[in-house]
């Protein structure tokens, strides 16, 4: 996939403060988050089917399937539809030490985000699943 950032400098060639920001902030997010860009491809369900805003990638050729998570989830729970887990999976955030708590259910996966202000990335979280099997 590609990334448009549609940032254009001034007819004086410099490029203002709040776009400067907007750089450093997904360079940040990216210095974080990287992993579920980079050498990435779509994955079998491009977002899930229960919960809005959630996309999926995966490493190419792996059993490692990201969901970056746009909004934080209510109470800390988020409910995943797509993916199928088998107990030996795991699930952790990117910008968190540990391995985050989840649970099957009859209506998917629940998983049990940390308190907010021990993970690094401020904006889109980006959840590593291993072993799923779909």
């Amino acid at each position: 996939g590609n990334f448009l950032l549609n940032v254009a400098p001034t007819k004086y060639g410099v490029i203002t403060p709040i776009y400067e920001e907007r750089f450093s902030q997904l360079g940040t997010w990216l210095a974080i988050n990287g992993e579920s860009i980079y050498a990435t491809t779509a994955w079998t369900s491009q977002r899930d089917n229960i919960t809005s805003g959630v996309w999926y990638t995966q490493k190419k050729n792996n059993s490692v399937v990201y969901a970056i998570v746009l909004n934080w989830p209510k109470n800390g729970l988020l409910l995943l539809g797509s993916p199928t887990l088998v107990p030996e999976s795991t699930i952790t955030l990117l910008g968190y030490t540990g391995n985050l708590q989840w649970n099957e259910t009859d209506n998917g996966i629940k998983i049990q985000f940390p308190d907010r202000e021990n993970v690094k990335s401020k904006w889109a979280w980006a959840l590593k699943l291993t072993n799923t099997t779909k």
